[in-house]
């Protein structure tokens, strides 16, 4: 067994120990808590619709934009230029402005196909271009991935849930969204191994394109909802 899969083993366990018995329980106890009511099961299948979307958004903002730039321009163009952090610093600060100004999905889905876009040019910038066209690219990349989904995921994962759901709601999220990441993550190495970098940032643009799939159809508005939701509080 090498030092890697060792550290693999033990950070599964570090996970199901630390996270998830204490979701689960926690979880059961507010869902058994109510098996009196006749709307135990439209419950069960709000609470998880509402998991799902939330995952989405999360694995949106994790599986595009700074991890996969800190993989490809060592490669590409290697240490990135200060400025280039300036970029990510403004977009950061944007995108407070956008989530406090924008609805939540435009925001997901409108950020997912420009940077599907950005993906596509990029493939093309980076394998053809001078160094200060990949500069330009990354930058430009980096400040649309930060406008997008700096704010966004955190927001969207405290508001999709009720309060009652909230603190467990959004500890099975942040759980299914290490587990989704750590296979992710691993698959998207496998099968770029060896690729030039223009294949892997169309590959790259297909996981972003299953994603964008998913957010049209898993997440819903919930920006200005009301505290009180009748799918998810006792009548």
């Amino acid at each position: 067994m090498t030092g890697g899969q060792f550290q693999i083993q033990m950070s599964w366990r570090a996970l199901i120990s630390c996270l998830i018995w204490p979701t689960i329980a926690h979880l059961a106890l507010i869902v058994f808590d109510r098996t009196n009511e006749p709307s135990v099961l439209e419950l069960v299948k709000t609470c998880c619709k509402r998991i799902f979307a939330a995952l989405t958004v999360q694995v949106a903002a994790n599986s595009v934009g700074v991890k996969l730039i800190s993989y490809i321009a060592p490669i590409s163009v290697g240490d990135l230029p200060m400025f280039v952090n300036a970029f990510s610093v403004g977009g950061s600060i944007l995108s407070i402005l956008v989530v406090r100004k924008i609805p939540r999905r435009p925001i997901l889905l409108t950020s997912l196909v420009i940077i599907i876009v950005e993906l596509a040019v990029m493939s093309y910038v980076l394998a053809k271009c001078g160094q200060f066209l990949k500069v330009s690219a990354i930058s430009v990349f980096l400040f649309t991935v930060t406008t997008g989904f700096s704010s966004l995921p955190l927001l969207y994962t405290l508001e999709v849930f009720s309060h009652e759901f909230r603190a467990v709601g959004f500890s099975l999220v942040g759980l299914l969204n290490d587990v989704v990441q750590l296979f992710l993550v691993y698959g998207l190495n496998q099968v770029t191994k060896g690729a030039t970098i223009q294949n892997t940032l169309w590959i790259a643009c297909a996981v972003s394109g299953v994603i964008l799939t998913l957010g049209w159809f898993l997440v819903e508005e919930t920006k200005d909802q009301k505290e009180s939701d009748p799918e998810m509080e006792p009548e």
